[in-house]
């Protein structure tokens, strides 16, 4: 936790955009270094028979570390100064995760589940709504993963099987399925430089393989049917519509955010435009990275035991 937050804050230093980038990184150093005293005092505390207080402390830890809404501060910041992969290292895995679970065989009361529900509603909401506002890119794909992570801890409301098992096989699935999207748009900004969403300026001659793949790992990201996230969105409704009905609702509002979303990214960055730069299309090497991705979501949601057992 501490060693990857240190290196992020070392990239963010150095970054090419120095006076940006040393703003980001100071941001991101006392987010951090909040979230890494909370872990560890919070760890001691739960242990130690103090299981309230100290959940209290892992909700912030955890609540930091996945840029929940409203300690995202540091996460824009991030995506508009390094490199996405440097970005997708640190934010995809969602190493909070297993904290969560550690919390789920404790005791410490029903108010940390409370507090990552409604943090993680409230973020998919919030991060859904802004991402469809900004001219740039990255800014965008910030408020979208923001909103994806949400979700995740969204699930923990529901006490039941349906619910928990739905909140990890999301958190597995969103780390591939955004990891693509991400890495998609990575190799089209490597050839044409920074895109502004002023308008569509993109040309689908061009870039097929790169332009379909964007789109199916974006709609992966938010449950098409067929891929993984079909299936945890549908096991998360079924655990939530009988207790919770409002909050199902909202959720499929969330969800809906985030496909409008992905949709308006792909029109913008893909068609609209016959003019181009001579942007050639994925590399054989890039287009088979992304098809195993891609086949792991596909294959997952029709033999879900195979990978996530």
């Amino acid at each position: 936790w501490g060693l990857s937050s240190y290196l992020l804050y070392r990239e963010l230093s150095y970054s090419k955009e120095q006076e940006i980038g040393v703003r980001a990184a100071r941001l991101f150093y006392y987010y951090h270094g909040i979230s890494l005293v909370a872990l560890t005092a919070g760890l001691i505390l739960f242990r130690g028979g103090f299981p309230t207080l100290g959940s209290f402390l892992l909700v912030v830890a955890v609540s930091v570390r996945s840029g929940l809404f409203p300690f995202h501060g540091w996460l824009l910041p991030a995506f508009e100064t390094l490199p996405l992969g440097v970005v997708f290292t640190f934010f995809g895995p969602q190493i909070s995760i297993p904290i969560v679970l550690m919390m789920l065989h404790g005791e410490g009361g029903t108010f940390w589940q409370a507090a990552f529900s409604l943090g993680g509603l409230a973020t998919a909401l919030y991060g859904g709504s802004l991402a469809l506002a900004p001219k740039e890119v990255r800014r965008s794909l910030a408020y979208l993963f923001m909103s994806q992570s949400g979700l995740i801890y969204f699930g923990f409301m529901s006490n039941s099987f349906l619910g928990l098992t739905a909140s990890i096989i999301t958190w597995l699935a969103l780390c591939l399925s955004l990891i693509g999207f991400a890495m998609t748009y990575g190799c089209l900004e490597a050839r044409k430089g920074a895109i502004s969403l002023s308008a569509p300026s993109g040309c689908y001659q061009r870039t097929p393989k790169m332009a379909v793949t964007f789109l199916l790992c974006g709609l992966a990201s938010v449950g098409i049917p067929g891929t993984v996230l079909f299936l945890s969105e549908d096991l998360l409704l079924q655990g939530l519509i009988e207790k919770l009905p409002v909050m199902a609702g909202l959720l499929v509002v969330a969800i809906t955010l985030c496909a409008i979303n992905v949709l308006r990214l792909y029109f913008y960055l893909f068609n609209g435009s016959r003019t181009h730069q001579g942007e050639e299309d994925f590399t054989s090497r890039e287009f088979s990275v992304v098809n195993v991705l891609f086949i792991l979501l596909t294959v997952g949601s029709l033999m879900p035991s195979i990978i996530f057992q």
